[in-house]
C-alpha cells in the first residue's frame, strides 16, 4: 500500500487518520503500565485500531499527500482510490495486507476486516527514547498484594535495580513514579481528597464576601483592590463531531440544520472548510467513545450517511 507511509506520518500527530472509502486508523494514548508476568514497566504509547465505519473523506490524508508529493488535491484523491481498490482486491482474495509500521489487514470468512496492529513503533512522541524497565520480582509481588487503603506518614519509595547507562534518565524517573503510584495509588486518594477539601475551604472563606463580578467570569476581588483571584472556567473541548453533511449552498445547510433541531438533535454548523463547504452536525462530543456511540445510534435510527469528523 503506497500511501501507508503517509498514514504513518499522520498517526504521530493526529488521533484519527481516515482513508476515504476504506476506513479509519485510530491512535489512542495508553498510559505507562506494569506487566507483572514479564516483570516490566512499559512506557506510555499510542495503540492503533481500525474502524471500517470511518470512510468519509475529511481531507486530512489527501491534503497531506498533495503537499508531500507536490500534486493537486484531486490527484491525491485518485491515488487513494487506486490504493483502496488494490487493497480491497487483495482482501477479497483472502490475502493478508501488510501496512508497514501500522499493522496487517485480512478479511474473515464473514466478510469483516480484521486488523492486527504492529507493536514495533510507538506513535506517542512524548515517549520517544523511553524503553521497558525491568522490575525486581519482589516489588512486582508487593504491588500485586497491595489491597488495603493505608495512609502512610512518609511516602514509600521503591528503588529500581540499576540498569544500563544507555537507558533514558527521564524514563527512569517516570518508571519509578509509575511504581510509586502503583503501590501508593491505592491509598493516596483519601489524602488527596482531604487536601483538596482544605484548600477549597480556604479559598471559599477568603472570597465568599468579596464577589463583585459574575460567577461566569470567575473573577473574585479580595479585600485590597490590588489583589484579584482569578479562577479559570474550563471550556469543554468538543473535537469529535457527527456530521450529517457538508453543503456549498448556505441555504441548504440552514435547512438541514433546522430539520435536525426539529428532530431533537443539538445540531449546529461548523465554519466553512478549505473546500468552501459548511458542515452540518448532529452533535459534538468531548470523547471519542461518546461520538462513536452516537454515530452508531444515528446509523441505526436516522441515516447511514452520517460520519465522524475528528478535529
Amino acid at each position: 500500500m503506497k500511501i501507508e507511509r503517509f498514514i504513518s506520518e499522520l498517526l504521530y500527530r493526529y488521533q484519527c487518520v481516515t482513508v476515504p472509502g476504506f476506513g479509519g486508523f485510530i491512535a489512542e494514548i495508553q498510559s505507562a503500565v506494569i506487566d507483572p508476568e514479564k516483570g516490566l514497566c512499559i512506557p506510555p504509547k499510542k495503540t492503533i485500531s481500525f474502524n471500517v465505519n470511518l470512510r468519509h473523506n475529511d481531507g486530512l490524508l489527501a491534503s497531506h499527500i498533495a503537499k508531500a508529493e507536490k500534486i493537486s488535491f484531486d490527484t491525491a484523491l485518485n491515488l487513494i482510490r487506486a490504493e483502496v481498490a488494490f487493497v480491497e482486491d487483495q482482501l477479497a482474495a483472502k490475502q493478508r495486507v501488510e501496512l508497514r509500521n501500522i499493522g496487517t489487514l485480512e478479511q474473515t470468512n464473514f466478510g469483516a476486516i480484521r486488523f492486527e496492529p504492529a507493536n514495533d513503533v510507538n506513535y506517542y512522541t512524548a515517549a520517544f527514547g523511553l524503553s521497558n524497565i525491568r522490575i525486581p520480582q519482589r516489588y512486582v509481588e508487593e504491588i500485586q498484594n497491595a489491597s488495603a487503603p493505608v495512609i502512610e506518614s512518609q511516602p514509600k519509595v521503591i528503588e529500581l535495580e540499576q540498569q544500563s547507562r544507555s537507558h533514558f534518565n527521564a524514563w527512569k524517573y517516570a518508571s519509578a513514579a509509575v511504581l510509586i503510584l502503583g503501590v501508593s495509588g491505592f491509598f493516596g486518594n483519601q489524602a488527596y481528597d482531604t487536601f483538596v477539601e482544605e484548600k477549597t475551604a480556604e479559598v471559599r472563606a477568603t472570597v465568599q464576601q468579596k464577589v463583585t463580578q459574575e460567577i461566569q467570569k470567575a473573577t473574585f476581588v479580595i479585600a485590597s483592590p490590588s489583589e484579584t483571584l482569578s479562577l479559570p472556567v474550563s471550556t469543554p473541548d468538543f473535537k469529535y463531531h457527527v456530521v450529517a453533511g457538508a453543503f456549498r449552498d448556505q441555504k441548504n445547510a440552514n435547512a438541514v440544520l433546522s430539520d435536525l433541531k426539529s428532530r431533537g438533535f443539538e445540531a449546529r454548523l461548523l465554519p466553512k472548510n478549505r473546500f468552501g463547504l459548511t458542515p452540518v452536525l448532529f452533535g459534538s462530543y468531548t470523547k471519542y467513545g461518546e461520538a462513536k456511540a452516537a454515530l452508531t445510534h444515528i446509523h441505526q435510527t436516522q441515516t447511514q450517511d452520517a460520519w465522524l469528523l475528528v478535529e
